[in-house]
């Protein structure tokens, strides 16, 4: 017995050394990267969490992924370059994406956040968010043969700087701007310039720089039961000043002081662009990402058949106009009254199963009808050759109202039954709470 004894006391020893060990190796991690190295990932986080404003526009809702870190080795410093989680399903593009091809655009675009760490006194000097535009997936300065956009983000969410590659070749650099400076440069040059997104305008005719802006876009996803639809809208603008004279730095290094550099000192590295991020949204933003709530129905039985209807006024049309060839952007607002929606209160399906529509059912559909309708005639508008005249709006809206409510089983159209049952709302829309949450209304 006392041999026993004797022999598990050194046993518990180890067993304590080796769960001290444990708790070490539990905060660092050892991802893929130039060679297998082991960093502190509770580092990287604390520092992510008290430098980076988690309440900018454009990167409000991504996340960093810490199980996805890639350890980028250059002179004197490591980059940690970390995937993020990007629910939104935020993209990039190099000019404005028609919906029909958001997808593939969208597939080109990847964000990630890198981290600057210093060599010699071990201390992480900066963080920036990094977005490449391509097929390809580049790390930090290893841009050798990589063809497409790198455009870098400080910690607060404002644009500083990008390049334009071409088989490795850095051919256009690209510095953050702003709303006004853009719009100032329609009003003092107008002088018409096709680039990048086919929009551009000349600083001067002797000069190769010119002013651009791109959209940045999320996905807004709308879902009744089993059925999904997901459209692109535009959550902010990128304000740039693009360039093909002017020395790029041939590694294609973010710039956080405003000459070329590497990773910034100190953390201040929120870069000179002003647009397109900023702390509170405005009005425009947040309509963009509003939607018909289905509260705005009031369906009742109008008559002895099986039907139900409700009438709704005032469904906002706001969007805005390309210009055609002019490039000259215009803000459209109209407002459509006197429509009229109806559904069945029940209908057999093909399987000689019967479906019941409540009035919250039907409410539900009506406002994906409404709120689909709406988008397609965005789509539909925005890039017209000519100015769209609102009658014109308006009677294609009402139309595709009628297609969709159609293919589920439902009419719409300005008179429906002439049921003096039929009650009128106003559109009510929404993002903060559900707007499809009808269903428990009978």
């Amino acid at each position: 017995m006392k041999k026993l004894t004797s022999f598990i006391k050194p046993l518990g020893l180890i067993c304590l050394l080796l769960f001290s060990i444990s708790l070490i190796i539990a905060s660092c991690k050892k991802h893929s990267g130039d060679n297998s190295d082991v960093f502190n990932l509770t580092e990287l986080q604390n520092w992510e969490t008290k430098n980076f404003n988690h309440n900018a526009l454009l990167f409000n809702t991504l996340k960093p992924d810490w199980s996805k870190v890639f350890i980028n080795h250059q002179e004197n410093q490591n980059v940690y370059e970390v995937d993020v989680i990007n629910q939104e399903k935020l993209f990039l593009s190099l000019g404005f994406t028609d919906p029909s091809s958001a997808d593939s655009v969208a597939a080109k675009s990847k964000i990630k956040m890198l981290f600057f760490k210093d060599d010699e006194s071990g201390k992480i000097t900066g963080g920036y968010y990094m977005v490449s535009i391509s097929d390809e997936n580049p790390h930090y300065k290893k841009y050798e043969n990589y063809t497409g956009a790198v455009y870098y983000y400080g910690s607060n969410g404002n644009l500083i700087n990008g390049f334009i590659y071409d088989k490795g070749k850095a051919t256009k650099s690209i510095k953050g701007t702003n709303a006004e400076a853009y719009k100032a440069s329609l009003i003092e040059r107008p002088v018409s310039l096709r680039g990048i997104s086919g929009r551009k305008l000349q600083l001067a005719m002797a000069q190769t720089c010119y002013t651009d802006v791109s959209p940045v876009y999320g996905f807004s996803c709308i879902t009744v039961e089993t059925y999904t639809e997901c459209t692109p809208y535009v959550k902010g603008y990128n304000y740039t000043t693009v360039c093909t004279d002017v020395p790029i730095a041939s590694d294609g290094a973010v710039d956080g002081s405003g000459g070329t550099g590497g990773g910034g000192s100190g953390g201040n590295n929120n870069g000179g662009g002003t647009a397109p991020t900023g702390p509170e949204e405005t009005e425009e933003q947040k309509e963009a990402k509003r939607q018909t709530d289905c509260e705005t129905f009031t369906f009742r039985k109008t008559t002895e058949a099986n039907w139900q209807e409700a009438g709704v006024n005032n469904i906002k049309l706001s969007w805005v106009w390309l210009g055609g060839s002019s490039g000259i952007y215009t803000s459209r607002d109209m407002q459509v009254s006197g429509l009229v929606l109806g559904f069945p209160t029940y209908y057999t399906n093909s399987n000689g199963s019967t479906t019941n529509l409540s009035a919250g059912k039907a409410a539900n559909r009506a406002a994906i009808a409404v709120e689909m309708a709406r988008r397609y005639t965005y789509a539909e508008f925005r890039d017209s050759p000519y100015y769209p005249q609102d009658a014109e709006v308006k009677k294609y809206f009402i139309a595709q109202v009628a297609l969709i409510m159609a293919a589920n089983k439902g009419t719409a159209g300005t008179t429906g039954s002439g049921s003096t049952n039929i009650v009128f709302n106003d559109e009510k829309r929404s993002y903060i709470t559900d707007p499809l949450d009808c269903d428990d209304v009978e």
